[in-house]
């Protein structure tokens, strides 16, 4: 693990393909592949400006049941390390500086029980690639079992996911080529302790909607404030009433999704001036179980019509005491704020202005894309100047709300949704609680779903039929920049479940995992787990 660790593979840049390198030639000098090397490679996603590739692994046993041990390899980068960046990626050195920082009590103990390896990508998720990686070469040992296991290693899901997604094309091809019948696909990443110190298996994966929300006000300058409808007033009001706001949590099978949270929100003022800004933006994630992207969006909708109410009750009540001040009455303000979403707004434009709009739409696209391609832009910025685009096209010049949608979109998955699932599959989970509780008196637990989202989305397609409908129409970089390959997804349809070590402040840097699980517990199970499926026990 160490080794992969060291080698920085920031998402989202060519560092990526250091990794990948690296992982290609580690299975190229293992005795099977050197015998049989037309069983690896390195698959190049298509028409990735980065070049990156999914680095695969294929160890052939008897018959065409097949376990797929699938992880990413990219991190995300060391900008919280500060001072200690440069040690970021190397554990020993970092352990050693960071003996000297301010830490919380938690992270103070950890370091100090030499229990645990601290550093960028250790927790998520190098340690469980490693496991995997190291899992493959004891099978590819063996002279004989039953079945295949096939290693995927791919890039960006800390991004777009564009390495899982990319890598349904190879899965099809290469269950063609060997005659492949996919079991369960296997995700690695860190699991945290619950109460009582409980460790979890998941067999599901929560799903995820990337909502944009652009405002267009009336700019004014700051002295005649009432002449003007400033946008970060409406926007604040909607962070307000989304943010942490638990009406958006879903509840499915006893679990509940973390309530919406804001990446991002700014005004769209490029230098200071005097006056109101005429708009503003920003992007919210809506975490989901079983809501389709249509319930969230209605939510969403209604929850700015709301504020829209509250901020023009607020407008009218400051004016009302703004005029009691003065002595005198002014005109109390009138405004009408409109609410629509990508579709709805797009279609005004084509009807106010037609064959002008489509022309300049393109035109603003395609220079949007460049942009984005030589990473000037990320997705939920484009999406913005989209909208912003498309809104100058409207002959009605009201304050506006539009909601649009943002790449990623995450599928929720879960194995329960599966029809005739094979009763090992189903049952894996019990079994596997037994293992730890038997070897090392450790307990376990199975959750349905991993809130923290991963690339077990796009195993299956699920509730396909309520996805499309919506995110098409409101997703402006849909098949543009970015789409979901639906009938790769439907095809390959396999149950999923994640095996992963003990991991503690992923994303933060105190990342860590628990050495015991790194060489000892996780490689066991995962093991234990394929032995089960394939019917070696």
């Amino acid at each position: 693990m160490l080794e992969l660790v060291r080698i920085q593979s920031d998402t989202g840049t060519r560092q990526e393909q250091d990794v990948e390198a690296y992982l290609y030639d580690w299975l190229g000098r293992r005795k099977y592949f050197i015998d049989h090397p037309d069983h690896f490679g390195r698959y190049r996603l298509r028409k990735d400006p980065l070049e990156r590739s999914v680095v695969w692994g294929l160890v052939k046993g008897q018959g065409d049941q097949t376990v797929i041990l699938m992880h990413h390899h990219d991190v995300v980068d060391a900008f919280d390390y500060g001072s200690l960046a440069k040690w970021a990626y190397d554990p020993p050195k970092l352990q050693a500086a960071l003996a000297g920082m301010e830490l919380t009590p938690e992270a103070r103990l950890d370091l100090e029980s030499d229990a645990w390896i601290f550093g960028r990508g250790t927790g998520d998720m190098k340690a469980g690639a490693a496991a995997q990686c190291v899992l493959l070469e004891e099978y590819s040992a063996k002279s004989d079992f039953k079945g295949n296991i096939l290693l995927l290693s791919v890039p960006d899901e800390e991004n777009l996911s564009e390495g899982m997604r990319g890598s349904l094309s190879l899965l099809t091809d290469l269950k063609a080529a060997y005659n492949l019948d996919y079991k369960i696909m296997i995700n690695s990443e860190p699991h945290a302790k619950e109460q009582g110190n409980i460790g979890t298996f998941h067999v599901g994966s929560a799903g995820k909607l990337l909502a944009v929300i652009y405002i267009r006000g009336k700019k004014s300058h700051l002295g005649h404030i009432y002449q003007g409808f400033n946008p970060m007033l409406l926007l604040s009001e909607i962070v307000l009433q989304t943010e942490l706001n638990t009406d958006y949590c879903d509840v499915v099978r006893g679990e509940v999704s973390p309530p919406p949270s804001w990446s991002y929100m700014r005004d769209n003022k490029e230098v200071y001036d005097a006056s109101i800004p005429g708009s503003a933006g920003g992007y919210l994630s809506l975490i989901s179980l079983n809501k389709t992207p249509a319930e969230l969006l209605r939510q969403l909708r209604a929850t700015c019509e709301y504020s829209v109410g509250l901020v023009l009750d607020k407008i009218r009540q400051s004016h009302a005491a703004y005029n009691r001040k003065l002595g005198r009455p002014e005109p109390e303000p009138a405004w009408q704020v409109h609410v629509k979403t990508f579709s709805e707004l797009y279609r005004q434009a084509l009807n106010d202005s037609g064959q002008a709009f489509t022309a300049a739409y393109a035109g603003g696209l395609e220079s949007i894309i460049a942009d984005i391609r030589r990473q000037r832009l990320n997705s939920p910025e484009a999406t913005l100047k989209i909208v912003e685009m498309t809104l100058s096209h409207v002959s009605d010049l009201s304050p506006t709300v539009v909601i649009a949608l943002s790449p990623p979109y995450y599928p929720s998955v879960h194995n329960d949704e599966f029809q005739d699932l094979p009763d090992r599959v189903g049952s894996l989970s019990d079994y596997l609680i037994g293992i730890a509780e038997n070897r090392w008196q450790e307990a376990y637990q199975k959750k349905n779903y991993i809130m923290g989202l991963t690339d077990l989305s796009y195993a299956a397609l699920q509730n396909g039929e309520g996805i499309l409908p919506v995110i098409g129409p409101n997703m402006p970089l849909w098949q543009k920049t970015y789409d979901l390959p639906f009938a790769e997804m439907e095809a390959l349809s396999v149950p999923v479940i994640n095996i992963g070590p003990w991991g503690k402040d992923l994303h933060k840097f105190t990342e860590r995992v628990f050495e015991t699980d790194l060489v000892e517990r996780t490689p066991a199970l995962l093991e234990s787990a394929i032995d089960y499926l394939l019917g070696e026990l």
